[in-house]
């Protein structure tokens, strides 16, 4: 992770629809009324790993990991960190008994059919170019663990080292993810040379040790991101890496990028060009991409999102999913499990990143919505949602059945402009600029209204692009409230039990009860009292009949499950 910004592009159509610059005012409306149809009958197959618990593990205390695997079921990617090991290690064969001694920690995710991906970066000191300890930058790797090697041969028998101990002693079958962005002088101090230079020879020691160990990286900050300093025209780092890989015929069998965002459905689409990307270069597009750092950063440069610790950040996380599913990512790991920085005296929440923050140990309300995922089941359903107020709104819905339960998430993240724009999009078949055939300056002129669109542009494409258009403007300027969703089973009867959680201001949301005793003139310890009450994940209303409907303010989940009898 990077505290500078990031250079990736974003999605053209969310610069197209940025809140700046519309004049348009709607009036103030009550609250929509939403009908969510759940059809049992419509099989979708297997609920895809993005709705797993995915999460970056790294640097985690033991309390964390511990809460993280008592969440029931599968798991889908987690991204772990050799980086402990290599930076305390004096030698390659200190480094090896140290590795024995914990790598049996990924048996627990091993088990629960995770995607284990484990992240090589700090070079050690036995291997280091630079001896300095200081600082590389004003965040990130000291001069030492962010230097290249001064021994290529020494770093393949790291690799080897490391795969033959997880792979081949211990029969495990991690993704190795080669350092962590590397585009940032404060992460990789040599060239883009030298980079590529260690990752051959990593690579090179991993298949020695295994043929089928699975290589790549190098989670970039960001996937369209350029090394500082490189001279303009250079293509972004990942781009120049597969173009290298491919023609010396390098093992590589996954790519990586991090994605700090703004709005829940903004770049993904980035997976797209990468694949091209691949393509061009005579390798495998539908080459695996993991998305290994990723979260809301709406405050940057300042490191504390206050929203990171309520219900808008739990929300956040849900409704982008299935953004990151469309795209074709095949894992994605949320950062962070829990909070880089420790509480300051007094205090219980700070807007950082993890699921659960650090000293004490609080579940966070996206902790809770991880919760929510684990209660669904193995086999998604059809749902369908009308379609305008939906994308306007920022509603989203999925669920799964079995023969005996029906499991419904519903989630709504408002005051999207952005995400409005795309989700109405999307929509109507538009996934990127491109589908479009406009020019960036002929989108913002319409965008704006200082311009129509050009008398050429396809109907169907100016009617996407007005809807889309309303669409951001009703999330900007009058963003309803509440929003009134009532479900509906499509050809079976309510006959059974429900089970309703939810997750909003003032349920299952640890930080927000903090705060809200806080400003009451309680105490901390008081305030900490309530948080850890409000960590408990119960059902808030049990039923049977009618199912109750769900009033969501702007942001917000809620969990059903419907016992239905389904088989019978």
């Amino acid at each position: 992770m990077q505290h500078q910004k990031t250079s990736w592009a974003l999605v053209a159509v969310l610069c197209l629809f940025a809140i700046t610059g519309i004049d348009t005012v709607w009036a103030a409306t009550s609250a929509p009324e939403i009908t969510l149809r759940v059809m049992p009958a419509q099989q979708l197959g297997d609920l895809p790993r993005s709705y797993r618990p995915s999460v970056m593990m790294s640097w985690a205390d033991a309390e964390a990991v511990n809460a993280f695997l008592s969440l029931p079921g599968p798991l889908g990617a987690v991204r772990v960190t050799l980086e402990p090991l290599l930076t305390e290690a004096a030698s390659l064969a200190d480094f090896k008994a140290r590795l024995a001694r914990d790598a049996d920690k990924l048996k627990r995710l091993a088990e629960r059919g995770a995607d284990i991906v484990v992240t090589v970066a700090r070079m050690p000191r036995w291997l280091a170019a630079r001896s300095s300890d200081a600082p590389a930058g004003p965040y990130g790797f000291s001069v030492r663990e962010a230097s290249p090697p001064r021994d290529y041969a020494g770093l393949e028998e790291l690799g080897f080292a490391i795969v033959t101990i997880l792979n081949r002693d211990l029969r495990y079958a991690p993704w190795y993810e080669f350092w962590n962005e590397p585009e940032s002088a404060s992460f990789w101090s040599g060239s883009s040379e030298e980079l590529f230079r260690a990752y051959e020879a990593f690579a090179r020691g991993a298949r020695r040790a295994d043929p089928s160990a699975k290589v790549g990286g190098l989670a970039v900050g960001g996937w369209n991101d350029r090394r500082a300093g490189e001279p303009a025209g250079r293509p972004p780092l990942l781009r120049a890496f597969i173009e290298r890989a491919a023609a010396r015929r390098v093992p590589l069998d996954f790519v990586s990028w991090h994605h700090f965002i703004t709005s829940p459905e903004e770049g993904w689409t980035g997976a797209s060009t990468v694949r091209e990307w691949l393509r061009a270069a005579g390798l495998p597009p539908q080459m695996p991409q993991f998305v290994t750092e990723w979260n809301r950063w709406k405050t940057f440069p300042e490191w504390f999102d206050a929203g990171r610790d309520t219900a808008e950040g739990a929300a956040f996380m849900l409704a982008a999913l299935e953004p990151i599913e469309s795209a074709g990512v095949r894992g994605h790991t949320l950062a962070a499990l829990q909070d880089f920085n420790a509480m300051v005296s007094g205090e219980a929440f700070r807007g950082d990143f993890g699921l659960v923050t650090r000293s004490p140990m609080i579940r966070k309300a996206s902790f809770c919505a991880m919760q929510m995922l684990t209660r669904l089941g193995p086999r998604r359903v059809a749902v369908e949602l009308g379609p305008e107020i939906v994308a306007a709104e920022g509603v989203g819905a999925l669920a799964t059945a079995t023969p005996e339960r029906i499991a419904v998430l519903v989630y709504r993240y408002g005051r999207d402009p952005p995400g409005a724009a795309i989700r109405t999009l999307r929509q109507s078949g538009y996934d990127r600029l491109e589908d479009l055939g406009l020019t960036q300056e002929q989108l913002s002129d319409f965008r704006s209204r200082r311009a129509d669109l050009p008398g050429s542009v396809a109907p169907a494409v100016r009617t996407a692009l007005e809807r889309a258009r309303a669409a951001a403007e009703r999330a900007r300027d009058a963003p309803a409230p509440e929003v009134v969703v009532q479900l509906a089973v499509v050809g079976r009867p309510v006959s059974g039990k429900y089970r309703l959680y939810w997750l909003d201001e003032s349920s299952c949301n640890p930080g927000a009860a903090y705060r809200k005793h806080r400003r009451e003139g309680r105490s901390h310890g008081e305030a900490l009292a309530a948080a850890r009450n409000a960590e408990v994940f119960k059902p808030q209303q049990e039923g049977s009949g009618p199912l109750p409907p769900l009033r969501f303010e702007t942001y917000g989940a809620a969990l059903i499950e419907i016992d239905l009898g389904l088989g019978k």
